[in-house]
């Protein structure tokens, strides 16, 4: 009964570390179109995220929806990100739109293909705090040629990205796909197995004691 006990404190005790020490990392989160048919409104069907379009200044947008666009331009499959103005496959600064991605969850880091519609079309990804402070930003190189990608990255020393702005810069056209970002797990959720183990370890220093 005894070695029962500690058994069962010794693999309990493993596998409360386990998950403790699991969610102790950010799991990156793969936000791809190409898990929907196209013209689906994806704005709200991936959990912790809201997507939506902001006017570029002379679009007139019908819905801050996003939807996942067929387009000769995705980096991975056959979608991408798009909207319901004009070029609606193609994202453009002051022109057509830029699109916005909210987190649920604060997190340390985003990163979003963006596609050049046709040589020189530089785009941007910019990361904002919950005050609306600009942290960080990443600019392409622009002279990226039709149909070819770079993969923007920004990453923080801390979970304080609130939400990200992406589109092509200054009226540039530039389709964008492919969105990572890491889902930082929440310090009471931490907490939470933290107490869990110090159970665990108090049962089987218990257990030790009895036997």
């Amino acid at each position: 009964m005894v070695r029962k006990k500690k058994t069962w404190t010794m693999l309990a005790g493993l596998v409360l570390y386990g998950l403790s020490a699991s969610m102790a990392y950010a799991i990156v989160i793969a936000v791809d179109p190409d898990d929907f048919i196209d013209g689906t409104d994806i704005s709200n069907a991936f959990p912790g995220i809201t997507l939506s379009a902001i006017d570029g200044g002379n679009n007139i947008l019908l819905t801050p929806s996003v939807f996942s666009q067929t387009s000769s331009l995705a980096s991975t499959g056959t979608q991408v990100f798009g909207h319901d103005g004009i070029f609606t496959q193609t994202w453009a600064q002051g022109l057509v739109a830029d699109m916005r991605i909210d987190f649920a969850q604060a997190t340390d880091f985003v990163s979003i293909d963006i596609i050049a519609n046709n040589g020189s079309d530089p785009g941007f990804l910019e990361v904002f705090d919950s005050t609306g402070t600009l942290l960080d930003s990443f600019t392409t190189q622009g002279d990226l040629g039709s149909g070819v990608s770079e993969t923007a990255t920004v990453s923080t020393a801390s979970a304080n990205i609130a939400y990200v702005i992406a589109s092509g810069l200054g009226g540039n056209d530039v389709a964008l796909d492919n969105l990572r970002y890491n889902a930082v797990p929440l310090p009471s959720t931490l907490g939470l197995l933290s107490l869990g183990l110090a159970g665990i370890s108090y049962v089987g220093r218990r257990s030790k004691k009895n036997a």
